[in-house]
């Protein structure tokens, strides 16, 4: 009887182990995706703000502003001084 009871233990404690080891298995692929994931992210991020330095430069906001608003800096006849 003791030798039945072992044996059921033990075999309990297997397939405990062999679930424990596939959870984890599962777990570090989970863990792996995420990381990849941000990764990209990151690079995605570094990209994203190269391209927002280049397009907020001022020399070229103000080529653009020429060519399509038809923008100029006011002439000294526009400018008035304002007396309180």
């Amino acid at each position: 009887m003791r030798g039945i009871l072992a044996f059921i233990k033990i075999a309990l404690l297997v397939n405990l182990l062999i679930f424990t080891k596939n959870a984890v298995k599962d777990l570090n692929d989970t863990l792996s995706n995420i990381n990849s994931t941000i990764e990209k992210e990151k690079n995605k991020l570094i990209s994203l703000n190269a391209e927002l330095s280049y397009l907020s430069k001022p020399g070229r906001i103000e080529v653009l502003s020429k060519k399509y608003l038809n923008l100029v800096y006011p002439t000294v006849d526009q400018i008035d001084v304002l007396n309180q």
